[in-house]
């Protein structure tokens, strides 16, 4: 499989293309709206004020371009084009069709523009209004239905008024091609001044791991990195009522190390691997509050361009990337869902999409699936990733390269939702109404995923070639996160085990923290001191 397509947005060749051919097709448009060519318009003579171009329909170019640059660039380089193509494609095509349908109802072009115009105040900047109500007004003026009840006799009225001929309003056309073009020229300055590293939750200063390693006496170690999302320490389940007595005792027997205190420093998948590959704490994060939507886009990029893959790339390494996570330079093996819903970012500037999630839940679920991602959309992508994960892993094993490898597969489980059981049979996914529920279904999961973690680290120890050394990581990103909370249990205490091929572990801590485990990996193989960060945990 191909490697993501992940050029920043705003920097796509094809973009820029489309826009310009839709510039000159606009301009094309107007001038047919000037000169009355269209069969339908030389019904009645064009209104006089169309003949400025400030009276042209630019703004429905203009508008949609800047709702896409404004999000673009407040999230430069973390959107993903084909996560987000479909918002674009609704921003540029329902206003241009909006148009269309009201030059002919009023068989007038020009009028059809003005309608338009007023279109597309409320389709663009009316959920950002929506957006504001909801946090500065009292709950009973934030209900759709009663702004849907003001605004049909306001529209209808502004409709009669444009059909009537009304001059005054033709000046909105104008002041909004000319506010666009001030909005647009703001937002090309933010895009100079922005840059790249603004866009990182690590400062590129005090990145701790080194560009290029020295290379030790030898052949290279592969590196194979196992996640299980959410998979709690040992102590913690003894807490839920489970022994996981067995699954240490055969790892220590295949030649594990077992980290008995491990902790994340971090509570979410993505600030947490966001460390750990990066070998630092996230110093351009205010931890101190909860993150916001946008933290976990640059925790994706963070990952994306951590240091430590550009020192794998330049010893020569093969990164193959079994995960959910896009990362610089290495084979994208499983197929990407769009997680983080990217498509979000839109949502205030789109009505279509806004009332989409709002209300989508009303649709049939033909429609809600023909527009956005749905829950069976998503847990049909689980499974899939999941499996070819496996099958992926199981290849490996049984292959050889002349390269070393570094392979980081990122387990889904036992994470909700609880959709296998303890023999990794798919199930109906269970919904928790108690805390003995979601117990039960999420200690089913750990059963599978002990059983996949032993299956998997003895297929690569037995078939590793004997002449190259290799490590083997075998983590959780962060400890259990329950929706029935329980103040017993911590969302920091997670599962830790490294494998040497050497069988050396006089560097390994017992409360080795996650963000060090690559100064300790490193330091081992590559013989290279990096400075390990001191213990803390953040809040979230």
């Amino acid at each position: 499989m191909r490697t993501a397509f992940r050029t920043p947005a705003l920097r796509q060749p094809f973009l820029l293309l489309f826009l310009l051919a839709l510039f000159f097709v606009m301009s094309y448009f107007s001038r047919m709206t000037v000169a009355n060519t269209n069969p339908i318009a030389r019904a009645r003579e064009p209104d006089p004020a169309l003949q400025s171009t400030w009276y042209r329909p630019w703004f429905l170019l203009l508008f949609p371009l800047y709702a896409i640059l404004h999000v673009s660039i407040d999230n430069l380089a973390l959107l993903e084009v084909r996560f987000v193509w479909k918002e674009w494609a609704a921003l540029i095509a329902i206003p241009a069709g909006f148009y269309l349908l009201c030059s002919l109802c009023f068989r007038n072009a020009g009028k059809g523009a003005l309608a338009s115009v007023l279109f597309c105040y409320l389709f663009i900047c009316g959920p950002a209004f929506k957006v504001w109500l909801n946090t500065h007004v009292p709950v009973f003026l934030t209900s759709s239905l009663l702004w849907a009840l003001l605004l049909i006799p306001i529209a209808t009225w502004i409709l009669l008024q444009i059909r009537r001929g009304t001059k005054r309003l033709w000046k909105a056309i104008s002041f909004t091609n000319a506010l666009l073009l001030v909005l647009l020229l703001v937002e090309g300055v933010r895009y100079i001044s922005i840059g790249p590293q603004d866009q990182l939750l690590v400062r590129a200063a005090k990145i701790r791991v080194p560009e290029h390693a020295a290379t030790p006496n030898g052949p290279l170690p592969d590196v194979y990195h196992l996640v299980f999302d959410e998979y709690a320490s040992s102590a913690q389940l003894a807490k839920m009522g489970f022994n996981n007595d067995a699954l240490e005792s055969e790892l220590s027997a295949m030649g594990f190390h077992v980290i008995d205190s491990s902790r994340s420093n971090y509570r979410s998948t993505m600030l947490s691997m966001s460390s750990v590959f990066n070998a630092m704490y996230l110093d351009n994060l205010d931890t101190t509050k909860p993150p916001r939507y946008s933290d976990y886009l640059r925790g994706q990029e963070t990952i994306a361009r951590a240091p430590l893959f550009q020192m794998l790339r330049a010893e020569g390494y093969e990164l193959m990337n079994y995960s959910n996570f896009p990362i610089e330079g290495a084979r994208q093996l499983v197929q990407r869902y769009d997680y983080w819903d990217q498509r979000g970012l839109y949502r205030s500037q789109n009505l279509f999409s806004y009332f989409h999630y709002e209300l989508g839940w009303r649709l049939p679920p033909g429609l809600r699936h023909a527009w956005g991602n749905t829950d069976e959309d998503y847990l049909t992508w689980r499974f899939s990733y999941h499996d070819a994960l496996l099958r992926g892993l199981d290849s490996l094993s049984r292959s050889k390269s002349l390269k070393p490898r570094f392979v980081y597969a990122h387990f889904q489980i036992p994470h909700a939702p609880y959709s296998y059981d303890s023999a990794g049979r798919h199930q109906s996914t269970v919904i928790p109404r108690n805390r003995d529920e979601e117990l039960r279904a999420y200690l089913a999961q750990v059963r599978y995923a002990n059983k996949l973690m032993l299956r998997i680290t003895s297929g690569i120890i037995h078939q590793q070639d004997s002449v190259r050394p290799f490590v083997i990581i075998l983590q959780s990103d962060h400890g259990v996160r329950l929706q029935f909370r329980a103040n017993d249990l911590s969302s920091h205490h997670n599962f830790s085990a490294l494998y040497y091929s050497d069988r050396n572990y006089v560097d390994l801590q017992d409360n080795m923290m996650l963000v060090n485990t690559y100064p300790v990996v490193i330091e081992h193989f590559f013989k290279v001191g990096l400075l390990r960060e001191p213990d803390k945990t953040a809040q979230y």
